[in-house]
């Protein structure tokens, strides 16, 4: 809130951001007060996708109810029916266990436990939720984890003989995550979603090569929907007086829109409509 309120003292007209969502929120108290657009370029807490709540948000990535969706599908064909569902305590683990459990059912959830996630996570500090939901006579997991505290429940639950299927969010599904593991093999039979990369648009084409040769921005992450919340921004602002308000110009900015992240077109609420 009080980045927000330096970005209104200072005059400005809109605001590409925050990154994650409680950032957002806060933010959106202090944005939305003064009429100031804000498009986010990796906030997916599927709370921001009341526009009545925050008004003027808007965000180029989908909410992580589709998330959930994806996730309760995954675990229908896993085979196994009466899942544990472990999640960090975070915005993202939270929203997105909600969502799983508004998707598949909060009566065919075996148990829910959640942790705070930390730098130095270690396989034994998840001996205690394994054995409960073991205990419970959970026959699987649903897993919302970032890289390397999941690698390390999945280890706890290797460690204390889990057999059945262990499914898991975007949080594991990074190219290295398996560099978090002592043993990789560990691994195997885990199996994980994350929302559909968008289209190979030609500013896609364009941003990635020179993206690829900068040190800063390859290293970086959401590079390609930071850049389109700002110049989303940018083309609507320019194109502002054609419209009733600098918010609508954003929404009409952001119909069909080929950006460096894919199309995209944002919906009445602000939500992205997302490739599934």
């Amino acid at each position: 809130e009080s980045a927000a309120q330096s970005l209104v003292a200072a005059g400005v007209v809109a605001v590409a951001g925050a990154a994650c969502s409680g950032a957002s929120m806060g933010a959106n108290s202090v944005l939305s007060t003064y009429g100031i657009p804000q498009v986010s370029y990796a906030s997916t807490n599927p709370g921001l996708s009341d526009d009545s709540a925050y008004p003027g948000f808007m965000r180029v990535v989908p909410s992580d109810a589709q998330l959930g969706q994806a996730i309760s599908y995954a675990m229908n064909q896993t085979g196994d029916s009466y899942p544990a569902m472990i999640h960090e305590t975070g915005d993202y683990g939270s929203s997105t266990a909600d969502a799983f459990e508004d998707a598949y059912g909060s009566s065919n959830i075996c148990s829910t436990m959640s942790y705070v996630d930390t730098e130095s996570h270690t396989p034994a500090e998840f001996y205690e939720e394994v054995d409960s939901l073991m205990n419970d006579g959970c026959d699987s997991v649903v897993m919302v984890s970032y890289p390397m505290d999941g690698a390390n429940l999945v280890e706890a639950l290797r460690d204390k003989g889990f057999t059945g299927s262990i499914v898991g969010g975007d949080g594991i599904t990074t190219t290295d995550w398996l560099d978090e593991f002592t043993d990789p093999t560990e691994a195997t039979g885990v199996n994980a979603v994350k929302p559909a990369s968008g289209s190979q648009t030609n500013l896609r084409t364009a941003f990635e090569t020179e993206c690829n040769a900068d040190s800063d921005c390859s290293g970086g992450i959401y590079t390609n929907e930071a850049y389109d919340s700002i110049r989303i921004i940018a083309d609507a602002y320019v194109n502002r007086t054609s419209y009733s308000s600098l918010e609508q110009a954003i929404l009409d900015t952001g119909t069909n829109w080929e950006g460096a992240s894919g199309y995209l077109t944002f919906l009445p609420n602000g939500d992205a409509i997302g490739n599934g």
